[in-house]
C-alpha cells in the first residue's frame, strides 16, 4: 500500500503513537500526511515496509522507531533532520535528504546504538528517463522524473553546459512529472534542481 491510512483523511492525521504499526506485514511504501509532526517510539518496529518518506512537517521521530524493519532499503526525508539520536537505531538503509536540509553535516552517527550500515545523501531528482524523439520542425526532448510533495524543481536547459535557461517551475505532487520540448538546435542540456 502506497498510503498510510487509504480509507481516512491523511492531513487530519497529525500524530503516529508509540507501536502503531509495529508487526505490520500489509505495508511496503509509507508515505505520511502533510500535517504529521510525531512518530511515536517503535512506530513500524518489525514491520514488511521497503520505502518511507517523511514529510516536513514531521518535527520527531522516536527512539527505535524502524527498528527490525529487515526489508527498508530507503528513508527520504523532505525536512530538517535529524529528530533524534536513536531514531535510525538497527535500520540498513539508505538516507536521503534535501541539500538545504539543516542538521545532517554536524550529526554524529555514533550515538545511540547504532548497528545498521548507514549511507546517507542529498535528495537529487533523478531523471528516469530521456527520450529524444523526431519531429516535423526537428527534436523533442522529454524527460521524466519522481517529484516529492510541495518540494520545488527548475527544469533548466543549455547549449554549451555554462549558461543555464529555466524552461518552467513546478511544485512536486508526489508523483512523475513529464516535461516535453520540441527543438530544433541538436546540442541541448537539460538539469533538474531543486529548490
Amino acid at each position: 500500500s502506497s498510503d498510510l491510512f487509504p480509507s481516512h483523511d491523511t492531513d487530519s492525521v497529525t500524530n503516529i503513537e508509540f507501536n502503531a504499526f509495529a508487526s505490520s506485514l500489509n505495508l511496503a511504501n509509507v508515505t505520511f500526511g502533510s500535517n504529521v509532526k510525531n512518530i511515536g517510539a517503535y512506530a513500524f518496529v518489525y514491520n514488511s515496509i521497503t520505502n518511507v518518506v517523511i514529510g516536513k512537517s514531521v518535527t520527531n521521530v522516536g527512539l527505535n522507531a524502524f527498528m527490525g524493519c529487515s526489508r527498508l532499503r530507503e528513508i527520504v526525508l523532505l525536512g530538517d533532520g535529524p529528530f533524534t539520536s536513536g531514531f535510525l537505531n538497527y535500520v540498513s538503509a539508505n538516507i536521503y535528504y534535501l541539500p538545504s536540509a539543516a542538521g545532517w553535516s554536524t550529526y554524529n552517527w555514533q550515538l545511540g546504538n547504532q548497528v545498521g550500515s548507514l549511507n546517507t545523501a542529498p535528495l537529487l531528482p533523478k531523471i528516469s528517463l530521456h527520450e529524444i524523439s523526431k519531429t516535423n520542425n526537428g527534436l523533442r526532448q522529454t524527460l521524466r522524473f519522481k517529484t516529492y510533495s510541495g518540494i520545488n524543481y527548475s527544469i533548466q536547459k543549455s547549449t554549451n553546459l555554462t549558461a543555464w535557461t529555466t524552461q518552467t517551475n513546478i511544485i512536486g505532487g508526489g508523483d512523475e512529472f513529464i516535461f516535453s520540448e520540441d527543438s530544433t538546435n541538436q546540442q541541448a542540456f537539460y538539469r533538474v534542481l531543486q529548490q
